[in-house]
């Protein structure tokens, strides 16, 4: 028996050092040779979940395979979660089968699909679900490091994000053009909440090389904007599941859009860049007041300066001032990182009354601004 164990750790550890790789020549000998990918990640670990009253614990196997075919790749996440060091040992069968509701265990298999992706992110088309990028549109008045990872480890959702970038199209041999488009959803099985992005630089069909001139616009909705969940300040009588969609419909709808701009010029000695958004919230009538309505504004100006530029690392020293208009119908940065936690109308914490807000700082940079100070 300890030898079989022995083996079997032995062989966990082996799967989980690299990826298996295999390469198939193409007809064609001159050509690169076709890649096929197994990726194998198991673990052990314990979880702390709270179901509904309180913090217990659970140990946990997870088996995570994936399989990849050039640029095209699908992931599973298998995770069996149970207690062993109780007066009964069980299994977290609600992470297997929910009794009397055939759609939410439709849901939980859906959610063992850990993604399907197509291409990357340097490359003119790049698509996945499950766990989507964190997302920043313009200079984040409207949407700004927003992503879909605010339930886990407990639940999951299932995310949908595709960007086209024609930056990039030279790698299909064909002429690049200066237009970027991203559209995403952080959950395909409560779509309420999506969001589209489109940049296009003009500056770009010209000959000046070292101005660059982005022009955009941005778009989100949310038709439940007060959906309760969990993690939500309210009492348990009140917490619903965080995909309802299924049970009252949607209550709101919040539309809004900003456009965003950016300005630059670099030269050897300086790089100079100028950003505006400008965004605009609506609030429309909804089912629980059907007479209601708000219109709410923000709008971000940011002026940013580079200087001694050192070679192979880019500029070194930064400067940068910018002023901040934000409407008592509005909230600066509505789409953030823990808008899915809150998962309400930002704008109801503020005052009637508009803010205008003023910045300037100093930084130090280093290889072409990846570390910041």
């Amino acid at each position: 028996m300890k030898k079989l164990l022995l083996t079997f750790f032995i062989c966990l550890f082996i799967i989980n050092l690299d990826a298996i790789k295999f390469k198939i020549d193409k007809k064609d000998s001159t050509t690169d040779k076709i890649i096929l990918q197994a990726i194998f990640d198991t673990g052990f670990g314990v979880e702390g979940i709270n179901d509904g009253i309180g913090i217990t614990d659970y140990q946990s196997f997870f088996f995570r395979p994936a399989f990849h075919f050039e640029d095209f790749g699908i992931g599973l996440d298998l995770k069996i979660r149970f207690r062993i060091f109780t007066q009964q040992p069980e299994f977290k069968t609600t992470d297997w089968y929910i009794e009397n509701d055939a759609i939410k265990t439709l849901f939980l298999y859906l959610d063992k699909i850990d993604y399907i992706k197509y291409g990357e992110f340097n490359k003119p088309i790049y698509f996945t679900t499950g766990r989507i990028p964190f997302i920043t549109f313009g200079n984040g008045v409207l949407v700004k490091n927003y992503h879909n990872i605010a339930f886990y480890p407990t639940s999951k959702q299932n995310g949908l994000f595709f960007k086209f970038d024609a930056n990039y199209l030279n790698i299909f041999k064909k002429d690049s053009l200066p237009i970027e488009l991203i559209f995403f959803s952080p959950d395909l099985l409560d779509f309420d909440i999506f969001g589209l992005n489109f940049i296009i630089d003009p500056l770009k069909f010209t000959i000046h090389d070292d101005m660059s001139l982005r022009l955009g616009f941005s778009f989100m909705s949310d038709f439940d904007a007060n959906e309760h969940n969990r993690l939500s300040a309210l009492t348990n009588e009140d917490i619903q599941d965080y995909r309802n969609i299924q049970y009252d419909g949607w209550t709101t709808s919040i539309i809004a859009f900003s456009i965003p701009i950016s300005y630059s010029v670099e030269k050897e000695q300086f790089k100079l860049i100028f950003t505006n958004e400008s965004a605009f919230l609506l609030d429309l009538p909804n089912i629980p007041n059907p007479s209601n309505f708000n219109f709410g504004f923000g709008n971000k100006f940011e002026f940013d300066s580079r200087f001694v530029n050192i070679k192979k690392s880019g500029f070194l020293i930064g400067a940068s001032a910018g002023f901040i208009v934000n409407a008592y119908k509005f909230q600066m940065d509505y789409f953030s990182s823990t808008y899915d936690l809150v998962r309400k109308k930002q704008y109801y914490a503020k005052y009637d009354s508009y803010e205008i807000i003023l910045s300037w700082g100093f930084g130090i940079y280093a290889f072409y601004e990846n570390l910041q100070f």
